[in-house]
Formats: structure tokens, sequence, C-alpha cells
């Protein structure tokens, strides 16, 4: 919960600035280092104290200075909008966006909760797979947020690499970096969009958000239900052809002039 509400809230306050692109990849790679840094980070705190409680009890200070310092940022105006009214205007409007939230960030769920169990790896060498790809992530929304792309050309082309990616997976772990730098140049273009329509970014974060973690739940549910029936090659295929399906859909979405309108 405290996650969901710092990340839309956070987001809603970048897309607001004029420079929001730039903003946004920042904020999108430090999620990812700080992924990164409190999983290797725990496990540290917990080994030299040897009490699993340790870990928590430093979150629980940190989480009191963001607090602190978040008092001293500054509020900007925003249009509120009539939830039972125009929600479901929003929820239409940006359907295929929407879905292309749910079907990437869903994917990077699915091989992660995949991968430990095909490939049979030592709990070490894939835990430093998987983190491989939060460290893709965070170089690419770093790198692209520096480059003006046309949001819907850009998604298109990392939905086919993001396709490619999970296919990769199969064969060789390296489809894990290259899938999570595929996943961030997304995760921009689509921030960049949402940006661009004039809608209020309060609601529009929230609900991108609520995709995301619909994703995070949906595919790796779904792709794991393959597995235990099916075979694992057939699930890593399945996100695969979703992500084609966001090539086919993502163009549709013209929502950017009705909202100015």
């Amino acid at each position: 919960m405290g996650a969901g509400l710092l990340i839309a809230s956070a987001m809603s306050l970048l897309n607001a600035d004029p420079d929001h692109t730039r903003l946004s990849g920042y904020f999108m790679g430090a999620l990812n280092a700080g992924l990164l840094t409190g999983l290797a980070g725990t496990g540290w705190i917990v080994s030299q104290t040897s009490d699993p409680r340790s870990g928590l009890a430093v979150f629980t200070v940190i989480s009191g200075v963001a607090f602190l310092l978040s008092l001293f940022m500054r509020q900007p105006a925003e249009r509120r909008i009539s939830l039972p009214t125009e929600l479901p205007r929003y929820l239409t409007q940006y359907k295929w966006l929407w879905y292309s939230a749910i079907v990437v960030l869903g994917t990077t769920g699915a091989a992660t909760a995949l991968y430990p169990e095909f490939g049979g790896h030592d709990p070490f060498a894939t835990g430093l797979y998987i983190a491989s790809m939060n460290l893709a992530t965070m170089i690419a929304v770093l790198v692209v947020s520096h480059i003006r792309l046309e949001p819907v050309i850009t998604i298109r082309i990392a939905a086919i690499g993001i396709a490619a990616s999970v296919i990769i997976c199969l064969l060789t772990p390296i489809g894990f970096p290259l899938l999570g730098a595929f996943a961030g140049v997304v995760i921009i273009s689509q921030m960049a969009f949402l940006a661009e329509t004039g809608a209020p970014q309060g609601a529009m974060m929230g609900l991108y958000n609520t995709a995301t973690y619909g994703g995070l739940f949906l595919l790796p549910f779904l792709t794991g239900f393959i597995a235990e029936f099916s075979s694992f090659s057939f699930a890593f295929i399945v996100p695969a052809i979703f992500a084609v399906t966001v090539v086919l859909t993502i163009g549709r979405c013209q929502c950017r002039l009705a909202a100015r309108q």
C-alpha cells in the first residue's frame, strides 16, 4: 500500500513538471537502484546482526527520514477530476496504453517467477540474473529520458524487443538484461505519452500504476499455471505473444488529441 501511494503521487508530481521526461528517468532509475540496494543491503545487514528484524528496523528509520524530507516539497496546483464521471472515460480512452503497461511489466514479473525453477541454477546465480534485469532497467530509463523519442513508435519497437528477450531467456540468461532494458524504454515512453495528454496526472499515474501492478499479478499467475500443466517453453512463449499484440494495438490509442480538446 505504501509503495502504491508513493509511486502514484511521485509520478504525478514529476509529470506535471515541464522537464518530466528527464525527471521520470531519474525517478525510475532511483526505484530500480533502491530495489537492488535493498535486496543486497538487507542480506548483508541480517548476516552482520543475525537478526531478521534488523533489516526492517533500518527500513523504518530510512522511511522516517524520507517523510521528513517530503515536508519541504512544494505542492503544484492540479485540476481535480470527478471520479464517477471522468474515470470511466479515462479508462476507455487510454485502454491500449493500460494494456501495454499490463503486458510489459507483467512480462518481467513472469520471467522472474518462472526462471528459478526453469533455469536450475543455484540461488546466488539466479539472483544475479534477475538483478541484471533491474540494473538494465535502471540504465535504460536514465539514458532514454535524455533522448526525445516519439512514444508510440518507441513502445512498438521496444515491445518487439521484449518479445524477443523472453524467448532468449529460454536459451540463455542474457535475455534478462535485454528484457530489463527494453522494459525501461517502454516505461519512460508510456510516462511521456501520459504527460503529453494534458489529463490530470494524479489520476493518470494512479491508473498507470494500477495497470502495472495488475500485470505483475496476472501474467506471473497465468504463466505459472501454464508451466504447471503444459511446459516452461510454452509459458515463456505466451508473454512474448502478448508483447507482440502491444505492437499491433498501441497505435489505436488516439487519446492525446481528445484529452487536449
